[in-house]
């Protein structure tokens, strides 16, 4: 019976059951790349206009047509 619980815990010792600190991601270790596209284009005068904008998001009038719709 002793042998059993020095085997046990030895077994236990051996098997840690705490979690390794995830290594830092790529994604966090690295510098922000410039912005690109249209919105990084405007001027930070439009950029404020833009991100102020609450009217409507669509552009032209809808025909109701879903793609795929049953």
């Amino acid at each position: 019976m002793e042998n059993k619980a020095k085997l046990t815990r030895e077994v236990m010792e051996a098997i840690s059951l705490t979690t390794k600190q995830l290594p830092i991601s790529e994604a966090m270790d690295t510098l922000p790349l410039p912005m690109t596209g249209f919105f990084a284009s405007l001027t930070p005068e439009q950029q404020a206009a833009a991100l102020s904008y609450r009217g409507p998001e669509d552009v032209g009038e809808s025909k109701g047509v879903l793609i795929g719709a049953r």
